[in-house]
């Protein structure tokens, strides 16, 4: 069948004919991530099989990582892992892709890397990786993470020749990285929502959080509070900012204070 992504969907009829090939829904995609799909088109294409009717939607794009397969590398590359691969992801992936950092896997060796190779040359080209959204016409940044052209032409190479391993001995020495907090200045203020991230559906419950973690501040920051609380609601996956509710509605009850406050950065 040629499956390319994960997850990647194949329909057949009672004759075993593929008459759906695509993703399962649109509720989730490059950059993005909704509450419940606005389409189900394999649900749509099920319901009109059994309904004796040709599907209206045959195919669709399937978003989702490539489905690693084993590749014969070319022996001859001048381009391998060893010597130049393994230096790039050095300096601009692994810092996150390590072990108990926020990357979903690792990339600090081959047998790990290679198997993502068609991936890592996708998010490159798609500038989707490594993550910088600053724009360059704005000035020089000495922490900038994009990759030269040179970079992702090695890249591109690497994978066309089969992401070919080369001499370990040309190996680069390991890297020594910072963990924990990154920045140069420590937080004034760090608020700890819960132990793991949840996703409740109670708004009373992260209501009385948000207001609980205000409570907090004002007491570690006394008179120097910052003017401004960073928020997650539960109703969105973005950061909102919000000033502090006023002393006054601190002695009301939540309810009152955080239903007031929050309908001040909702939708």
């Amino acid at each position: 069948l040629g499956a390319e992504r994960t997850p990647e969907i194949f329909l057949l009829d009672a004759e075993r004919n593929v008459r759906y090939r695509g993703r399962i829904d649109d509720q989730y995609g490059v950059g993005y991530s909704r509450r419940s799909p606005t389409e189900s088109f394999l649900e749509n294409a099920i319901d009109e099989l059994l309904a004796g009717k040709e599907v209206s939607t045959p195919t669709t794009e399937t978003v989702g990582c490539h489905i690693g397969r084993i590749i014969s590398p070319e022996e001859n590359s001048e381009v391998t892992y060893s010597n130049q691969v393994s230096r790039i992801l050095q300096n601009h992936c692994v810092r996150c892709h390590r072990e108990g950092e926020i990357g979903p896997f690792v990339l600090t060796d081959y047998d790990e890397v290679v198997g993502w190779a068609e991936m890592i040359k996708e998010v490159i080209e798609d500038k989707r990786m490594p993550p910088w959204n600053a724009n360059p016409e704005h000035g020089d940044f000495s922490n900038a993470r994009y990759l030269t052209d040179e970079e992702k032409l090695i890249i591109n190479q690497w994978v066309e020749a089969g992401a070919p391993e080369g001499d370990k001995a040309d190996l680069p020495e390991a890297k020594q990285y910072v963990d924990g907090w990154q920045l140069p200045k420590a937080p004034d203020f760090v608020a700890n929502i819960s132990p793991s991230p949840t996703r409740s559906r109670q708004p009373e419950l992260w209501s009385t959080n948000i207001f609980e973690l205000i409570q907090n501040s004002r007491k570690t920051n006394g008179s120097a509070r910052s003017n401004y609380f960073l928020v997650i609601t539960e109703s969105s996956t973005t950061f909102s900012r919000s000033p502090f509710p006023k002393e006054n509605e601190c002695e009301t009850s939540v309810a009152e204070s955080m239903d007031s406050w929050l309908a001040t950065f909702q939708g």
